[in-house]
This record gives C-alpha cells, sequence and structure tokens, in this order.
C-alpha cells in the first residue's frame, strides 16, 4: 500500500507544481495547496493528510467525470496544460488514487522520513522507484490519450 499512496500523493504534488506558473492567482494557489498536501503525504503522512488526499481525490474524480459529461473532449489543467481533453485513465487515477488514501486513512503508510530511517540501505532505490511510477503515471494523463487517439486514426 505505501508505494502506492506515495505514487497517488506525489503526484499530486507534480500537478500542483506544474501550476506555479500559471498566471492566475487562484490557479497558483490551488498549486500550492497541491504541492503542500502532496509533499506532506509523501514524507511524513498521518491518517488526518491521507484523509485529506482522499477527499481531494475524491473531488477531482467526480469533476473529471461530470466535465467529460457536459463538455466531451474539454480540459482540465490539472497539469497547467489546457490542450489535452480529459481522458478515462485520468478519471481511473483520480477514484483509485482516492480510494488508496482512504484506506491510507484507516492504515496509514510510511513516509519516506520514516523509510529511509528504518531502511537506509534501500532508501534511494525505493524512493527512485516512487519517483519513476510518478512520472509513469503523469504520462499516463498527460500524452497517453493523445497516442491513443493516434493510433485510432
Amino acid at each position: 500500500m505505501t508505494p502506492v499512496f506515495l505514487v497517488a500523493a506525489g503526484l499530486l504534488a507534480v500537478a500542483g507544481g506544474t501550476k506555479l506558473r500559471s498566471e492566475s492567482r487562484r490557479e497558483r494557489a490551488l498549486g500550492v495547496a497541491e504541492c503542500a498536501l502532496g509533499l506532506a503525504c509523501v514524507l511524513v503522512p498521518t491518517p488526518g493528510l491521507a484523509a485529506a488526499l482522499a477527499v481531494t481525490y475524491g473531488v477531482f474524480g467526480g469533476y473529471l467525470l461530470y466535465l467529460r459529461r457536459v463538455s466531451p473532449g474539454a480540459s482540465c489543467g490539472c497539469f497547467g496544460v489546457d490542450e489535452r481533453p480529459v481522458g478515462r485513465v485520468h478519471v481511473a487515477l483520480d477514484l483509485v488514487a482516492a480510494a488508496v488514501a482512504g484506506v491510507a486513512a484507516a492504515f496509514p503508510p510510511t513516509g519516506l522520513v520514516r523509510y529511509a530511517s528504518e531502511h537506509p540501505a534501500t532508501a534511494a532505490p525505493f524512493a527512485a522507484g516512487v519517483g519513476v511510477t510518478i512520472y509513469l503515471a503523469f504520462l499516463a494523463v498527460t500524452l497517453a490519450p493523445a497516442f491513443v487517439r493516434e493510433l485510432r486514426a
């Protein structure tokens, strides 16, 4: 459970980080909040932080479902990118992340700080694996929908 939770939290931090360059004050504020929550969950998760992550992803997943229904082809701007439409993979990732974070609220995972202190020999490869998986999830949300559309064309 811990690696999946850390990936979900890290992906939220990445999404927040992409919004920090926005010209919109509201979007930058959301980005700061996403970064703070994501990084806190990655480093030192608590049941309260995990619950907040579950609610955040639940709200985002619900919004994506709504957006796909009322405006097919619209973009959510989750990663500061406005030209990519919301795909099913994106919706699924958000809803799975909400469920994982919900479970983590009841059974708190180990954060990277504690993991590093308890397993110093494997902390770096573990953190690298989580980082690579975060990047792959980012690609699945941002590039995979366009790639699939091109294959179908």
